[in-house]
């Protein structure tokens, strides 16, 4: 059943982070644009918070999340599958 909703969960999960990249404009930490192959987006039952994927890497506290925290990050959800030459 886990890939029948896959794709489901893969597309409402890369809409999110359209969304909260275009609420935010800009990076809150840095003032870089957003933008959603470059956003990251982390939530914690009521508390979302969205940064550019460069201010979420400084940031060493974050590594190590608590596992109630959801990390959705734009470089792996929009990262393209590399094509094979034949």
């Amino acid at each position: 059943m886990d890939e029948f909703f896959s794709p489901m969960v893969r597309t409402v999960n890369r809409n999110l982070l359209k969304y909260s990249a275009g609420q935010a404009i800009f990076c809150p930490k840095c003032g870089q644009v957003a933008d959603c192959k470059n956003w990251v987006v982390a939530t914690q039952s009521e508390h979302t918070v969205g940064l550019c994927a460069s201010c979420w890497d400084a940031k060493a506290s974050l590594r190590y999340l608590p596992a109630s925290i959801e990390v959705l990050d734009g470089r792996v959800l929009f990262a393209r599958a590399k094509r094979v030459k034949k």
